[in-house]
């Protein structure tokens, strides 16, 4: 049985269907600088991606890592490796050395795509992973060697054309999801193409959006629900959303829902938390009047 390959769901099929230059999501920066990203964009740079794994050799079910702190570049890269029916592994920014090297030796990844703050820990694992040979580097000027190759230096050349068959195995899998580590060994769990359904229907039922609403999940796409209910759903769904690259703090938090006029938004109960110790002083400085749920996951 067959099922819609996740990345023409969410990047290409707007394209198809007429879509192609509305907005995908604003991303914020931690300066507060913004850029509207459409699904042209993100289609077309994609492409790009795509066609630089096949380049090295990427087939369908090979694992492919992202190792990137939250940015637009982890879409791209996550669709680019979809659109080759391979599968995704986003990792998070954070991790230790220890961390990257378990996740890299159970996934098998063959090529990895990090930034130069963070290539420093993959180096260190680097003579022990047989099985990765490329590393891309997402702000390296040049290549630094013949596995550690400098992407914006193959993007120059990639084609924004990228030929992939729509339809995929509803088995095939699209995305790996490792558990903390908390109680033993991170456990990989493999999610194929066919789960959109699931994910589509949850996140309908769960939110409800309407063409007005405006929403924001705060969470990395390293973690299940920044991947489904910060991507993958939103992007499905084509909703009016937006994404923040920075830490937490508390006035920059208010200040975007506040000038976004941002209805519905999905955080952490950390961060609900950390917002209900502030002095309520702070709070009297924003007005939210669009703000009308705010949903939270992770704890009860």
């Amino acid at each position: 049985m067959e099922t819609r390959n996740l990345a023409h769901i969410c990047v290409s099929e707007p394209c198809e269907f007429g879509d192609g230059e509305k907005k995908a999501f604003t991303w914020i920066s931690n300066d507060l600088s913004q850029e509207d990203f459409s699904y042209s964009d993100l289609d077309k740079r994609s492409n790009k991606i795509a066609n630089i794994l096949k380049k090295y050799d990427i087939v369908k079910r090979d694992i492919v890592s992202i190792f990137l702190p939250k940015s637009p570049e982890v879409a791209i890269s996550f669709f680019a490796i979809l659109k080759n029916e391979a599968t995704a592994c986003i990792l998070f920014s954070t991790f230790g050395e220890n961390a990257v090297y378990d996740r890299l030796s159970d996934s098998k990844s063959k090529i990895i795509i990090t930034k130069k703050s963070l290539l420093k820990k993959v180096l260190k694992v680097q003579s022990n992973l047989p099985d990765l040979k490329i590393i891309l580097v997402t702000d390296l000027e040049e290549h630094q060697d013949k596995n550690v190759l400098s992407l914006p230096t193959l993007l120059k050349d990639a084609s924004g054309t990228f030929q992939f068959s729509s339809m995929v195995d509803a088995e095939l899998p699209a995305f790996i999801q490792y558990t903390s580590g908390s109680t033993g060994k991170p456990k990989g769990a493999v999610h194929v193409h066919s789960a959109y359904t699931a994910m589509n229907n949850s996140f309908q039922e769960v939110f409800n959006l309407q063409d007005n609403d405006i929403y924001w999940c705060t969470a990395d796409p390293a973690w299940i629900t920044g991947l489904v209910y910060g991507l993958i759903a939103p992007l499905g769904t084509r909703i009016d959303q937006i994404h923040f690259g920075g830490n937490f703090n508390s006035a920059k938090w208010l200040g975007i829902l506040q000038d976004e006029k941002v209805s519905v938004w999905y955080t952490a109960p950390t961060a609900l938390r950390m917002l209900m110790q502030e002095d309520s002083a702070l709070f009297t400085e924003f007005d939210c009047p669009y703000l009308s749920r705010i949903y939270s996951v992770g704890e009860p």
